[in-house]
């Protein structure tokens, strides 16, 4: 009878997890529904593809999917993977896995997908090869390995297009791509400065040319860059050992005065070199030191242990003050007491959006009382400050951070990022090993190679000392009027089909659609193009031969360029000069106080794209760019700033960005780093549909329009890469769809992109027409 029993049991344990199934009490994905769906994406690598039968291998369908045959049944479908050794992939592989529970019959297939860096473990040595398996699991691995494998638009277009560019390792994002001077043809850097560099170097026939020949003459030394930290870390050492909170607004008011370089109350997370100017409606110009966009950067997870966020954070500035010579205990500690005591604490005050708008202006006569907690008067007076104005953005956010950073508990957390702050502005001027601390990841900042820090920080410093009257608003000289009239045309040939777009928006108000309407009608567009330097800051540099140093050259540059901001900027003129931020990026940006937007053609291959003749790149390159900033004139804060939406309007559009954010939460960028929170990115993936929208519309009445050429040149227009820590520190706060997200997500709720590339139900790239969200 026991023996019965014993059989019995053997079997109720053996047919338990189908009974479960069948009885609907454990939603198990089954083996049969993972092959059959492996199946169909096989057969975009495959030829022939897979059987059914071949992938389940003799395996019951019925059978629970678990971990192991998941990846035994990947093998299967997808045949081995390459290992993760060429190109820049290796960039974004996680680790080697150190799985201590990976049956010997199981080990290759799950080899074949950790050696690739496609399967991101929670626990590096606990795999779970009897655990379940998930539909949504499984999916995600597909998903990952489509990217990789880079074979098919219809599975993912932006790993296919850009096939060639992502598996080049001398592949640089396009931001950084014309720093790269080491093929010895100056990449695709400027020609214009290129040549300008050379001309004052071989012919110093004028003031201006002397004067950047003793710049240059303090930054090529290599070691007179290094030689920079004995000016630095004094005041390293000084934030470092501040007693108190008091104390420490001493020695950072000291830094103002003595550098020009405002530490305490500068917190804006996209700036580091540039001095913010407001300009508002009247006319007059302020210095603005705030907290933009802090809200916008993470959220409250963000800051919590396990995060890969905050893991990121605590590696990288940890690493960076061990090299500044702090200890590498107390640095995590104080690393650790900011996330926790500062960013942490006050992030239920940041994430309140109502006060996005709300702005006051500072003098030393003028200090509201919600200040009173810190001594202001006096540091505003002690950095040099005089009646200069000081305009604050979004006062409650800038209260909760200093309030948070005045607290005896938070002392050495708000050191610890004031140094990181210093250094940030300073790291074009110090040791590649400093930069790459501050800037980046072991391998470069965004995957550049490591060999060409140098190179690239050597331009920066030339570019930020000269760049203010390089990139001047365009004054209409001969030399640019033919492509500004053709730009122009373009703008007003865009704004025409946003005209109608508006117009057939019958979902807005009579009131909103009227607003919007007058808003384009008077928007305005402003080309910023290289000028000469006739008007260079006059910063007298001193030459290395008559004791100069790069230190003191870039302070000179520093406090000249804040009083040129202030004191020569005394109202907007368009024809006079509009100040950009590293002015040489691809660039274009949408100014609410002015309903005006800037196009930067700083860079050769901006030119030559603008230059093209045939629409289909124009479009893709120009076109959509400019479209895109358009669309900010319309967006959700750039309306209700303007006070154009009724209580209606503002609940239709709330439930449009809802379905769009939703839509996109989740997306992956690279392998285990995704976009969590939708809402993130919305103002700016609202403004790219709206602009491929209003391009797709253009393009349908141009004859024999090539879309393949246009969704192409839009991929690479979009093709990045960076190393996994990059990706979590720079790239994934980012308030733009980026990369992968921004070409695939985005083109998968365009009609032309379906007949394209023959898109159909069940493909990847493939989303339902009911659920494509969409805005205008």
């Amino acid at each position: 009878m026991a023996k019965h029993k014993n059989t019995l049991l053997i079997l109720a344990l053996i047919f338990l997890p189908f009974c479960l199934y069948a009885a609907g009490l454990k939603e198990a994905y089954n083996c049969g529904q993972a092959a059959q769906m492996l199946q169909i994406n096989a057969d975009a690598y495959r030829n022939p593809a897979p059987t059914v039968e071949d992938i389940l291998d003799g395996v019951s369908p019925y059978m629970p999917l678990t971990r192991m045959e998941g990846c035994k049944m990947l093998l299967r479908a997808f045949g081995p993977l390459p290992d993760v050794q060429e190109g820049i992939r290796y960039l974004v592989k996680y680790r080697d896995c150190a799985f201590t529970d990976v049956p010997e019959e199981g080990r290759e297939a799950v080899e074949n997908l950790t050696n690739a860096g496609l399967y991101i473990p929670e626990d590096n040595t606990k795999f779970g090869p009897n655990e379940l398996m998930t539909e949504q699991e499984l999916a995600v691995l597909v998903d990952r390995i489509h990217a990789y494998l880079q074979s098919s638009p219809r599975e993912d277009f932006y790993s296919w297009s850009n096939a060639e560019l992502l598996n080049d390792p001398d592949f640089y994002p396009w931001k950084y791509d014309f720093y790269n001077t080491s093929d010895g043809n100056n990449g695709a850097m400027d020609e214009w400065v290129i040549n300008f560099l050379n001309d004052c170097l071989e012919n110093p026939d004028t003031p201006e040319k002397k004067n950047i020949v003793a710049l240059l003459s303090t930054y090529m030394d290599m070691e007179e860059r290094k030689n920079s930290m004995t000016y630095i870390q004094p005041m390293v050492d000084a934030i470092w050992n501040a007693s108190d909170f008091y104390e420490l607004m001493d020695v950072l008011a000291d830094i103002r005065r003595e550098t020009g370089l405002e530490v305490f109350l500068n917190r804006n997370a996209w700036t580091s070199y540039e001095l913010m100017v407001d300009i508002d409606t009247e006319g007059r110009v302020h210095e603005s030191y705030g907290y933009l966009y802090l809200s916008d950067m993470e959220g409250p997870e963000s800051v919590t242990p396990g995060h890969y966020f905050h893991d990121a954070k605590i590696e990288q500035r940890t690493k960076l003050l061990s090299l500044l010579g702090i200890d590498k205990e107390e640095a995590e500690a104080a690393v650790r007491d900011f996330l926790y005591g500062i960013l942490g604490e006050a992030y239920p005050v940041y994430i309140d959006y109502d006060c996005f708008n709300l702005e006051f202006d500072l003098t030393v006569d003028n200090i509201p009382e919600e200040l009173s907690f810190i001594p202001l008067a006096r540091y505003l007076e002690r950095a040099g400050y005089g009646t200069d104005l000081v305009c604050f953005f979004n006062i409650y956010e800038s209260l909760a951070y200093l309030q948070f950073a005045s607290l005896e508990e938070n002392l050495a957390g708000f050191k610890s990022d004031c140094i990181y702050y210093l250094i940030k502005v300073f790291s074009c001027i110090v040791s590649p090993e400093i930069n790459d601390a501050v800037a980046g990841f072991w391998d470069a900042f965004y995957a550049a190679d490591p060999d060409n820090y140098f190179t690239i920080n050597n331009l920066d410093i030339v570019l930020f000392c000269t760049q203010n009257d390089i990139a001047q608003c365009y004054m209409k000289t001969e030399e640019y009027r033919e492509l500004y009239e053709k730009l122009e045309t373009l703008c007003n040939y865009i704004k025409s089909y946003y005209h109608q777009m508006l117009e057939n928006a019958t979902w807005l108000s009579d009131y909103a659609r009227q607003c919007s309407l007058n808003k384009l009608d008077n928007m305005q567009f402003e080309l910023l193009v290289p000028q000469d330097m006739s008007k260079v800051l006059h910063v007298e540099y001193v030459a290395a031969e008559d004791g100069g140093t790069l230190f003191e050259n870039y302070v000179r540059y520093q406090k000249a360029r804040y009083n040129y901001l202030i004191q020569e900027n005394t109202a907007y003129n368009p024809e006079y000069i509009w100040s950009v931020y590293n002015c040489w990026l691809h660039s274009l940006f949408f100014y609410h106080n002015l309903n005006l937007f800037f196009v930067c053609m700083e860079s050769n291959a901006w030119k030559e794209h603008a230059k093209a003749t045939d629409y289909e790149t124009l479009l893709a390159y120009i076109g959509t760019t400019i479209a895109h900033e358009i669309s900010h004139g319309f967006d959700y804060s750039a309306m209700m700033y303007g006070n154009m939406l009724t209580p209606e309007d503002v609940e239709e559009i709330d439930s449009r960005l809802a379905f769009l954010a939703d839509y996109i939460s989740g997306c992956e960028i690279i392998p285990g780093v995704a976009i969590e929170d939708g809402y993130q990115i919305l103002n700016e993936a609202a403004a790219d549909l709206a602009a491929l929208k209003c391009v797709m519309n253009i393009a349908s009445e141009l004859p024999d329009f090539d879309y393949d050429i246009f969704f192409r040149s839009y991929a690479d227009l979009y093709a990045i890469t960076c190393t996994r820590q990059g990706c979590i520190l720079y790239l994934l706060p980012d308030e733009h769809p980026i990369g992968r997200c921004r070409v695939n997500k985005e083109l998968s709720l365009v009609d032309e992109f379906y007949t394209t590339y023959d898109i159909k139900e069940g493909d990847a790239m493939y989303v339902s027409p009911e659920n494509r969200p969409y805005i205008w």
